[in-house]
């Protein structure tokens, strides 16, 4: 495994430290986000787990550390909902897997289609929103999507 690694990153490979997957059913994967900095990639899903709660079934939402590959799900209780904030079980799980958590310079997270393997913008191009707005298609995007999921409940 440390030979394939090595192999990857001279091929200019980036190996993420965190990856969260977006899965329907139990096993089938949709979407996956990538970013060495975990707390950046929760920031995203935060509005949606403390208006709504979980994803309704079929959707859940698995937090990975790449490293070890110890892996969670995003629970409700994860979050404080009256504070729009990750909740303390969410930061012992994640200091249990990975102690440096909050070490971590990154840059914003990278989302992909599983099935594509095509990367979608987090969010919609501001520049683009507001010239050629007769042209203008629709763009999915990581918060399109989510508000997808969630509209099944």
């Amino acid at each position: 495994m440390k030979k394939f690694i090595r192999l990857l990153l001279k091929k200019g490979f980036k190996i993420y430290r965190w990856s969260i997957y977006i899965v329907k059913d139990p096993k089938e994967i949709h979407y996956y986000m990538h970013c060495d900095s975990i707390i950046k990639m929760i920031g995203y899903f935060l509005i949606q787990f403390c208006k709504y709660g979980q994803p309704p079934s079929p959707w859940r939402i698995y937090v990975n550390f790449n490293e070890t590959h110890k892996s969670f799900q995003l629970t409700e209780e994860h979050f404080d909902s009256d504070n729009e904030d990750i909740s303390k079980m969410l930061v012992s799980d994640i200091k249990e897997i990975d102690y440096n958590y909050l070490n971590i310079n990154s840059s914003l997270p990278l989302f992909y289609n599983a099935k594509t393997k095509k990367q979608i913008p987090l969010t919609r191009n501001l520049n683009n929103l507001f010239n050629n707005t007769s042209k203008r298609k629709e763009t999915e995007t990581f918060f399109s999507i989510l508000d997808r999921i969630y509209d099944q409940k």
